[in-house]
């Protein structure tokens, strides 16, 4: 009994000590801001306060940045809908930095919980160590502090991205899909329009699965909600898709060429994220056809596989890393619970 109390207080100490870690370095990076702007906070990009004008248009009744006008700047279906309760605030500019405050702690908290159960080291001392320092790595490799003060999206698509994946490790350790899991994967891709690249595959996955009806209904529900989002801007007069999406996405551009895609795809193997991405596939793929562990992790690294490959033919990189993070992020989180036996066994070999 004892034992198992210490081993719940290792284990808090590491989500601690990951938490302290993220904490202190946005409190610093604010209070330099504050002091370098004279006491105003700025944002990296000027996208979030295009967000704000469009949140506080949507509490008049109207979609767009400019009364009178209809247009549709954001790249987020639901993002500006989740600042129309603070766009009139005087204290409205903040809104985006506590959200994504709250979206970096929340994502570090189920990449704690990903990793506790995924490494299983008898010792709790040592447990606590390699737990807060892949933490930390986990916080520095996937930018969560940058992305915070970016203002934008990102930093809740990588909390959906991380919900997302422990949904499914649960499932593959329970045989059970969880309600919260089935809104994660449907609420993704109104997030943001590529993680259509990540509840694709766990749809997939869950199917496989067994869980049928949840996969089909949750297609449904994702298909009903971008395409009722589309037929809203078409009756605007607008195209169906967010001007930002368009622009800056040659495929939603050419509405989903073969030719525009072997073009990304290309551009993806010229790009060092895109080749890290690579390296990434290969190696699932590697473990779901050659690996001794069971078919529920092998089908695991097949469909995030899957989700890899979508991202190289019709993702975008660059811009503060923003577009490929999320991709970035369900590879590692997917990998921790992957590898995580493996690596506890070595690491007690050479306790040994």
């Amino acid at each position: 009994m004892e034992s198992e109390k210490y081993q719940r207080h290792s284990d808090i100490k590491a989500l601690v000590i990951g938490i302290g870690f993220l904490l202190v370095i946005i409190l610093a990076e604010v209070i330099a801001l504050l002091r370098l702007n004279n006491g105003h906070l700025v944002y990296t990009l000027d996208d979030p306060y295009i967000h704000l004008a469009l949140a506080e248009n949507i509490i008049q009744g109207h979609y767009g940045v400019n009364a009178g006008e209809f247009s549709a700047p954001s790249s987020s279906i639901l993002w500006p809908f989740l600042l129309v309760p603070f766009a009139s605030s005087p204290c409205g500019e903040y809104a985006p930095l506590f959200i994504n405050i709250i979206a970096a702690l929340a994502t570090l908290f189920f990449a704690w919980k990903i990793l506790n159960h995924s490494i299983t080291i008898n010792n709790p001392s040592t447990k606590t160590i390699i737990v807060s320092t892949l933490l930390i790595v986990f916080t520095l490799g996937t930018n969560l502090i940058g992305l915070v003060f970016t203002g934008m999206e990102h930093s809740l698509h990588v909390l959906i991205v991380a919900l997302i994946v422990w949904g499914l490790i649960v499932e593959a350790e329970s045989g059970k899909a969880a309600p919260w899991l089935a809104i994660a994967i449907v609420i993704g891709p109104l997030v943001r329009y590529e993680n259509l690249a990540v509840s694709l595959p766990a749809l997939l996955f869950l199917a496989v699965r067994g869980h049928f009806k949840t996969s089909a209904i949750s297609f449904l529900l994702i298909i009903l909600m971008l395409g009722g989002f589309s037929f809203f801007l078409i009756h605007l007069g607008l195209g169906p898709f967010p001007t930002s999406v368009v622009a800056k996405s040659t495929v939603v551009e050419s509405m989903g060429s073969i030719k525009v895609m072997i073009k990304n795809l290309q551009e993806s193997l010229n790009n060092p994220r895109g080749i890290v991405l690579v390296f990434g596939l290969l190696t699932l793929v590697g473990f779901a056809l050659f690996s001794k562990q069971n078919h529920k992790k092998r089908l695991l690294a097949m469909v995030t596989s899957c989700a890899i490959v979508l991202h190289l033919i019709a993702g975008k990189y660059g811009w503060y890393h923003r577009y490929e993070i999320y991709m970035w992020a369900f590879f590692v989180l997917i990998s921790f619970y992957l590898i995580g036996n493996t690596l506890s066994g070595l690491l007690a070999e050479e306790k040994k």
